[in-house]
């Protein structure tokens, strides 16, 4: 999972962050039980986009990068 948010460190901050973690998948044999997930899931909130493939997070970023 990569998300995306316009509120990183400030509020004219912006970027990506990236969730490798196979257990934050709701199936599997290493999930998180729910109560778990949902409390790690609880501090992504912020972020409003989700994307679970690279080549979609990338074109987010290259949409974002500013013209040179």
């Amino acid at each position: 999972m990569v998300v995306s948010s316009g509120d990183i460190r400030s509020m004219s901050d912006s970027g990506l962050v990236g969730v490798l973690d196979p257990r934050m998948l709701k199936v599997g044999p290493f999930a998180y039980p729910d109560a778990t997930r949902n409390l790690y899931l609880s501090a992504l909130r912020r972020f409003d986009r989700r994307f679970s493939q690279l080549d979609k997070a990338t074109v987010f970023l290259r949409e974002r990068r500013p013209a040179r």
